[in-house]
């Protein structure tokens, strides 16, 4: 644990978080043990999150129960009609998990292929956009491109430098839990959605290589395909609302543009209530 706290950003963040005096704190805490019940109850779980995420070793995934989207319905849309629909309740979210599949190119030399597939998440649906099967994707591209919907995910960098070069948009407000963890938290570890999932949420997300390599240009998606889909986009909406619920403070480590587009006190209430 004391390794957990040795990081020097690690400790100009608690005195951000608890205050000044936090440091002077945490060299009392360390010296009488025993008054871990007299400490604020946010400096603890400060000290708890750090540990949560530098000690991965202790995990064994195969003894956590299998991670699903839970009662999620599960949308698939192919057409404008349903686009427009999709559209519109996804609208009403300000905060939506995010991903995207593509086929792989298999080929030596070969450029690689576009985006087959955009999924967005919230608590109540995940819809699985078949970009190649929509006529006109302009509606989906603004959802990308609001700056007051906040969308989650993990590994974006590609994501969107695709977005981009494939269909000129400049994606906004993405936060990256990736990022998350390794640039404001200090991490020493890579924690990509599957291990977050597992430290968080004490499940295992099954992540197949055969089916992340599958041809997801396919008109009809299997049902394993979907399955996948959907729980790589549910997954980091639910640890990102665990994030919040239990570690609100994780809120003062993220960038400016966040607190100024997610209107941070309404998003708690909302995610506390499980309607974001």
């Amino acid at each position: 644990m004391l390794k957990s706290l040795a990081h020097p950003q690690r400790i100009k963040l608690i005195k951000n978080i608890c205050g000044e005096a936090a440091e002077d704190e945490l060299n009392s805490i360390f010296e009488k043990a025993m008054s871990f019940l007299t400490v604020d109850c946010s400096f603890l779980r400060v000290i708890e999150l750090f540990y949560l995420i530098d000690n991965l070793d202790n995990i064994d995934f195969e003894k956590l129960e299998r991670y699903s989207i839970g009662q999620r319905k599960i949308k698939i849309v192919k057409n404008n009609n349903d686009l427009n629909s999709a559209i519109q309740k996804i609208g009403k979210n300000r905060i939506i998990g995010f991903d995207t599949e593509k086929k792989p190119s298999f080929k030596k030399g070969a450029p690689p292929n576009q985006i087959s597939i955009i999924q967005i998440a919230n608590d109540s649906d995940c819809y699985i956009f078949q970009v190649k099967s929509l006529k006109d994707v302009s509606p989906l591209l603004k959802v990308l491109e609001d700056i007051n919907t906040i969308k989650i995910g993990s590994g974006l960098s590609e994501d969107i430098e695709n977005m981009l070069k494939e269909f000129g948009v400049r994606p906004r407000s993405f936060l990256d839990l990736h990022q998350i963890f390794k640039t404001y938290l200090y991490s020493e570890n890579d924690i990509g959605a599957k291990k977050a999932v597992a430290i968080f949420l004490g499940k295992n997300m099954k992540k197949s290589k055969k089916m992340s390599r599958s041809n997801w240009e396919n008109k009809d998606l299997s049902e394993n395909q979907i399955i996948y889909a959907a729980e790589d986009a549910s997954a980091v909406y639910d640890v990102f609302k665990y994030l919040i619920n239990n570690y609100p403070f994780i809120i003062n480590t993220l960038p400016k543009w966040f607190h100024e587009k997610a209107k941070i006190q309404s998003c708690i209430t909302d995610l506390n209530k499980g309607i974001l």
